[in-house]
């Protein structure tokens, strides 16, 4: 298969999955915060013995809008790659609107990694609110997939800064 098929078949599935995450993302936050038992699944990193006694309406109402503000950095990301991706399949080199938008999808992935931690340590306060003293919590978690994302992120945006600066050089990088 040539490498402009390729392309263009790869851009069509990307496009598709980013459409299928932009609707499952926020359904399945939703899913997770009205029923109790994807709830608790999902609140697992509260620990065992700090699990929710109850949950008022509002608390899960505040839980959801917490939960997604990196999902829905994440939502950003997946537009902006989506464009990408459709421009691509019309003009497979890269130029500088292809550099804009892999820079922007870049950003949100980014952003998103690091505010993950902070909106999971908000909930955990939220959804434990009230419990008894001594079954409250704050807990403040990154775990290995927030630090591959950052990692894959500071990555991209090393591409996207080195073909940014190669587009607009009139020499060869490297020769300054």
């Amino acid at each position: 298969m040539k490498a402009i098929k390729k392309i263009h078949l790869l851009c069509t599935l990307l496009s598709k999955l980013c459409i299928l995450g932009l609707v499952c993302l926020p359904l399945l936050q939703v899913w997770i915060w009205i029923d109790v038992g994807r709830l608790v699944d999902a609140l697992s990193n509260l620990g065992g013995h700090i699990i929710p006694q109850e949950l008022a309406p509002l608390n899960r109402g505040i839980g959801f809008l917490l939960s997604m503000i990196p999902i829905s950095f994440l939502m950003l990301g997946l537009i902006k790659l989506r464009e990408l991706c459709l421009l691509l399949k019309k003009n497979y080199r890269f130029e500088k609107q292809h550099l804009e938008l892999l820079h922007k999808s870049t950003l949100m992935l980014l952003y998103g990694s690091f505010i993950a931690p902070i909106t999971g340590a908000l909930i955990s306060i939220v959804v434990t609110i009230n419990n008894p003293p001594g079954n409250r919590a704050l807990v403040v978690n990154l775990d290995s997939e927030d630090l591959i994302r950052m990692f894959l992120a500071a990555v991209l945006l090393l591409i996207v800064w080195s073909l940014n600066e190669a587009h607009h050089s009139p020499q060869p990088m490297g020769h300054e």
